[in-house]
């Protein structure tokens, strides 16, 4: 009986002891970017760091990379990277660079993504539909879908292309 009563008397103590310690295991993301001005010249490209007093003109082309960090003690699963496209700048095609990606753009700051090509129905005067693919040019937004999960300690790259068009 003595010892039933120990027994429980432990386990009232270390019960609360044990819960405390476990704490929730969350994920947290830390994410960095870097811009480089890309510069053609006989050996290949430079990657230029891009800082405020950089000169671009239109038709430079721009490299972002967006460096995420799981800092946390837990998993992060589903993650989605969103950026808007720069101002006075196109999205280049077939410029993501990154492992296990989902590219999804938007045409309306972000509301809604879908995956490209993305087609636009619209009417004719007639009242014919007439369905367009959307150009690059009308991205507003690109949506990144991390198809892995990074584990505490996990990063994961991001990188892609615009071109200036407008200063």
């Amino acid at each position: 009986m003595e010892r039933c009563l120990f027994l429980l008397l432990i386990s009232i103590i270390l019960f609360p002891l044990l819960a405390f310690s476990q704490e929730e295991e969350t994920p947290k993301l830390v994410g960095t970017m870097q811009v480089y001005k890309l510069e053609w010249n006989d050996e290949g490209v430079s990657m230029i760091p891009y800082n405020d007093s950089t000169k671009v003109t239109p038709g430079d082309t721009l490299y972002y990379e967006l460096r995420y960090e799981n800092v946390g003690t837990g998993d992060a699963i589903d993650n989605e990277i969103v950026t808007p496209i720069s101002e006075g700048c196109v999205f280049v095609p077939n410029s993501v660079t990154g492992e296990n990606l989902e590219l999804l753009v938007s045409l309306n700051h972000g509301e809604v993504f879908s995956k490209p090509p993305v087609e636009l129905k619209t009417k004719t005067e007639d009242g014919e539909e007439v369905i367009e693919i959307a150009t690059p040019e009308m991205y507003t937004h690109l949506k990144f879908k991390v198809n892995k999960v990074l584990k505490p300690g996990d990063s994961t790259k991001v990188g892609f292309k615009e071109i200036i068009i407008q200063k």
